[in-house]
């Protein structure tokens, strides 16, 4: 559940490292080799699918549940592009992911769609 304390944010992860994950936290490569994991808003997902990973679909779409005060989470700019997303510097504790959603089972190709798999999946 969200309420106004905390804040629903998506990482789109490789499936290898999706299946790397330990019982209590899932900690990609991003991690350790930049200091931090990239997330996205809803409003967000369409535009960094397209920009990163479109056409592929063998990925895992992760949708987490982060306290909005959490010291791990921080809004930046990093491409000096206009827009800040949000970025965790921490391992994700299981706890916090909510879902995850294979993309393979979807056809993305449009913004239209991936709003019908937030639509479908309750996200």
């Amino acid at each position: 559940m969200i309420d106004k304390d905390h804040i629903k944010l998506y990482h789109f992860a490789e499936y290898s490292d999706w299946k790397q994950r330990d019982s209590l936290f899932y900690s990609p490569p991003g991690l350790r080799q930049e200091g931090f994991i990239h997330f996205s808003e809803d409003s967000q997902l369409w535009s960094v699918y397209k920009r990163y990973y479109w056409p592929r679909r063998d990925l895992m779409m992760l949708v987490c549940r982060f306290n909005k005060d959490d010291e791990c989470l921080v809004y930046e700019d990093s491409y000096n592009r206009g827009e800040e997303f949000p970025h965790v510097y921490c391992k994700i504790p299981m706890k916090s992911i909510l879902k995850a959603v294979d993309l393979n089972d979807y056809d993305l190709t449009t913004e239209k769609e991936m709003k019908i798999l937030m639509l479908t999946q309750g996200i």
